[in-house]
Formats: structure tokens, sequence, C-alpha cells
């Protein structure tokens, strides 16, 4: 079970392709949805990694302010950790980030510095606490220097600071194949990975066991796959966010007495 989202998702994205496979063979083509069989491959591959808990960006010390409704007792068992991971994605991640996360995405991919800059700009105008930017920065820094230690940072984005997101956009536009295949992927990747890091912030404070913790993932992913559908249907932009509950607990998590995560 080292990385059970990512072979969960592997595992869903090998099972579609394999249908798909079957009707290509019927109609005589090479492809799969208009994307070849090697680029499938790498995709599979690069979204494995993107959403993996290994990945050094330093997500799994924030708790976003789980680790506050915890000592509330608003989140004490998986039903109600399922329930306030998948109020996070309805009311906040799928009105806010991940429509941005789509559109920072094309700019990456167009080499759009002035677009993405001002994106950029938007989704850390949505963050409600000190905290929450603070993090963006912090692990969009990480990221940033990931990319430019395996040599993958754009000459275009130099001298850039983007937060988190804008960092996974440029990301995903630097190694994924361009399509829009891999701006869904790249979604549901983002989503597996946050899910992963509020799963296991839960698994030590509430506490949670680990078994209890991997069905309460499990049971999100068609969850995550309808939301990012969703937002890839979606033509209009982003206007705003207004999570207050979520706000109000993360500032009471930048003074709590006794923490886990960072602030």
């Amino acid at each position: 079970m080292k990385n059970m989202a990512g072979m969960i998702m592997t595992n869903t994205i090998m099972m579609n392709s394999h249908a798909e496979s079957m009707n290509d063979k019927t109609a005589g083509t090479n492809t799969l949805s208009g994307v070849k069989k090697d680029l499938l491959s790498q995709q599979i591959a690069t979204l494995m990694w993107l959403s993996s808990p290994a990945l050094p960006v330093g997500g799994f010390s924030f708790s976003e302010g789980l680790e506050q409704a915890i000592e509330r007792k608003v989140v004490k068992d998986g039903d109600s950790l399922r329930q306030c991971l998948e109020d996070a994605v309805r009311y906040g991640l799928m009105r806010w980030d991940l429509p941005l996360l789509k559109l920072l995405y094309r700019a990456s991919c167009k080499e759009d510095r002035s677009e993405f800059e001002r994106l950029d700009a938007r989704l850390l105008s949505g963050r409600g606490t000190k905290e929450l930017c603070e993090e963006d920065r912090a692990t969009g820094s990480a990221l940033i220097r990931l990319l430019k230690a395996l040599d993958k940072f754009p000459s275009w984005a130099d001298g850039l600071h983007p937060g988190y997101i804008s960092a996974l956009a440029i990301c995903g536009a630097q190694t994924l194949p361009v399509c829009q295949e891999s701006c869904q992927g790249l979604m549901l990747s983002f989503l597996m990975s946050w899910a992963q890091n509020q799963v296991s912030a839960a698994i030590k404070a509430v506490p949670l066991g680990q078994n209890r913790g991997q069905q309460v993932l499990v049971s999100l992913i068609p969850f995550f796959e309808d939301s990012v559908l969703q937002v890839m249907d979606r033509q209009d932009p982003p206007v705003g966010v207004s999570l207050p509950a979520h706000a109000i607990l993360s500032s009471l998590h930048e003074v709590q007495y006794s923490r886990l995560f960072r602030s």
C-alpha cells in the first residue's frame, strides 16, 4: 500500500485504456481517444509521479485548517472526514483551484507570461488567511526548485515565484503531452495528492487508522472524477470563492497552542 491512491488512479486509467484499445482494434486504428499509446503511457507515469506523497513539496506538513476541525470535534471519524473533504472540493476547489488550474495550464502551454501572472495573482487573492497563503507559496517554491533541479523549468517563467497550483500548471505543461486529457489528468492528480495529505493528517490527529483512512480515500475517487469532468465542461471563468468556516478554522489554527502541522 505504498502509494494506494496513485495505484488506484493508474488502475482506473489502465482499465479505461484497455476498453478503448479493444474498440481501436475493431476500428483498425492505433490511437486511444486521439492520444497515441506511447503518449498515454507517458501521461500515466507522470500523473503517478505528480500524485505521489513522495513528491518533495512539503504538502504533508500542512493541514489547511483540518487540525483545528479535529480539535473542535468537527472531524472525529471517517464519515465526518469524508464529508469535510467533499465539502472542501464542492464549495472550494471546484469553484476556484480547479478552474484556475485549467486556465493556468493553458497559459503555460502557450507560454503566455502576462496571462499566467494575472491568473497566479488571482489565485492567491482567494486564500482566506495568511497561513493558507504561506502554504501556497512554500509548496509552490518547493515544486519550482524541483523542476529546476530536473532541468524542466521553462525560460519564459524565469523570475516568477508562483503559488503551488500555478507551479503545478507549469509542471504539467513541461512534463505531459499537451492535450485536454492531460489537463483533466492534472486536475485529478492534484485532487488525489491533496486528499492523500488531508487523510494523512487525519490519521495522525483524529486518530484514524490506516485502513479507515484508505477506505475514505478510495471512496472519494468517483466523486473526484465527476468533479473534474464538471470543471472541464464548464466554460465560464471562476468569479470567486467564499469558505468562511474554513477561513475561521485556519485562523484559529494559526494561534492554536499545540500543533502537529505548520502555520
